[in-house]
């Protein structure tokens, strides 16, 4: 028989992990270096949850204007700089 995804057993995985400790690890990188990627920052992410710690930290840091995301072309590397204004 043809097996479904709803047949597929999933284990949701939980992360009590606050954003404001992911931003802490992004402005850290970012005081030992001006700029990084996008790349670089996630490089070594242990799994899904805390790819999604970044992504959430980097929209917050974002909105409070901490940091700028740039990219200079379409499909180009992101990089993340401190926001020294």
């Amino acid at each position: 028989m043809k097996q479904t995804l709803g047949d597929v057993i999933q284990n949701i995985v939980y992360d009590d992990t606050p954003v404001h400790i992911y931003m802490d690890k992004v402005l850290s990188r970012l005081n030992r270096t001006y700029s990084i990627s996008l790349g670089e920052l996630l490089h070594g992410s242990r799994g899904r949850v805390e790819l999604i710690g970044f992504f959430l930290a980097l929209l917050e840091l974002v909105r409070l204007k901490e940091i700028k995301l740039e990219q200079s072309q379409d499909f180009d590397e992101i990089q993340i700089t401190a926001n020294n204004n």
